[in-house]
């Protein structure tokens, strides 16, 4: 990995707390974005975010607590856990808890994209080619071991017992998961 890859993942965190000079009030949080940046969505008439009680009043000021360089995110919200655990403040939410909740979100989110969909089937397109070529090369190559799988295979299925189900179908024991999906065995299920 070169450096310029590795100074791209870096990014300053800034942890800060806003500080109501009436009450007291202290609401700690972190960014990687300026603190004016972060400021603007406190203010947004959208946020219900507890800090919104100190910024309603608008007498307050904001100081940075910590500023450090990290390119993982779980280190940010350790640091930022600290402070919320360690000093006396309104922000009641734990900055973990918020960060696995935002890591769902962002992997459905990233299942969804057309261009990874996209590319993924590219991939499997790519790729089927070399698997079929190399499966091809293996079974040449073992068709002893090929054969006697088949044909012990083909005994189980043959040996197999076939179990007579309540809802009148008819299934092997290896096949008993894909009968209880089958429309026939759902209705009855449903008419008990």
């Amino acid at each position: 990995m070169t450096l310029k890859k590795v100074y791209k993942n870096i990014r300053k965190v800034i942890i800060y707390e806003i500080v109501c000079n009436e009450t007291g009030e202290r609401y700690i949080g972190s960014t990687i974005r300026s603190k004016s940046d972060r400021l603007y969505k406190h203010r947004k008439k959208s946020n219900n975010c507890c800090s919104k009680s100190i910024i309603d009043k608008n007498n307050y000021k904001i100081n940075e607590l910590e500023v450090f360089y990290t390119r993982f995110e779980l280190c940010k919200l350790l640091k930022e856990q600290y402070y919320i655990d360690n000093t006396i403040n309104i922000n009641k939410i734990s900055a973990i808890d918020l960060y696995k909740k935002n890591i769902k979100k962002y992997e459905k989110e990233r299942r969804k994209n057309p261009k990874r969909i996209e590319y993924m089937i590219n991939l499997r397109k790519k790729n089927n080619e070399k698997i079929k070529i190399s499966r091809k090369i293996w079974e040449d190559k073992n068709r002893d071991k090929v054969k006697k799988y088949e044909e012990v295979r083909k005994e189980k299925d043959r040996n197999a017992i076939s179990i007579n189900c309540p809802c009148g179908g008819r299934y092997k024991p290896r096949e008993k998961s894909k009968h209880l999906k089958t429309l026939r065995h759902k209705k009855y299920i449903d008419s008990i």
